[in-house]
């Protein structure tokens, strides 16, 4: 029998699972070039130029599929876990779709991993920086994002020969 406790504890938000990169507004795609020119941001386009494995920089992309499960062996942590799994199959019920599903519309829509350098752990690998935190831009907040770069570079080319 389930500590009813327990189960009144456990109340998950489904809503994480919605298969959408939360969009940015013009004005924080703009703060984020400008970010990334001055060398504050650090991406997963980085990685791929410096030959790194993105998931030894975002360390905390191994863990995205399986959120919100404990590890523990308590038998609070195994009570939690069978819940867990029981309401995210009424969930995923519910909306016609399969865990698989969302989870793979949801990398899908990803068009750029981000963090700041201030969040890299202090012990890198292989010379890169290490994350246990990241932020996504949507594919298409990505493009965006890439024609603002170029107007900045622009901008900033135009101020050099003043």
């Amino acid at each position: 029998m389930v500590n009813k406790k327990i189960e009144k504890s456990i109340k998950i938000n489904f809503n994480r699972f919605i298969p959408l990169v939360k969009s940015k507004t013009d004005e924080e795609l703009k703060s984020l070039v400008r970010d990334l020119d001055s060398g504050i941001i650090y991406t997963d386009i980085h990685a791929q130029q410096n030959n790194a494995n993105i998931m030894s920089v975002f360390m905390i992309l191994m863990f995205l599929k399986d959120s919100g499960k404990k590890t523990g062996d308590t038998r609070q942590d195994k009570i939690y876990n069978i819940l867990l799994e029981s309401q995210r199959t009424e969930y995923f019920k519910s909306i016609g779709k399969t865990e698989d599903e969302v989870y793979d519309e949801y990398v899908k829509s990803i068009g750029m991993i981000y963090e700041y350098m201030d969040k890299a752990s202090p012990m890198g690998i292989n010379g890169q920086p290490c994350f246990m935190s990241c932020q996504f831009l949507s594919k298409e907040d990505a493009n965006r994002m890439w024609v603002f770069y170029g107007k900045y570079q622009e901008y900033k080319d135009l101020l050099k020969e003043f």
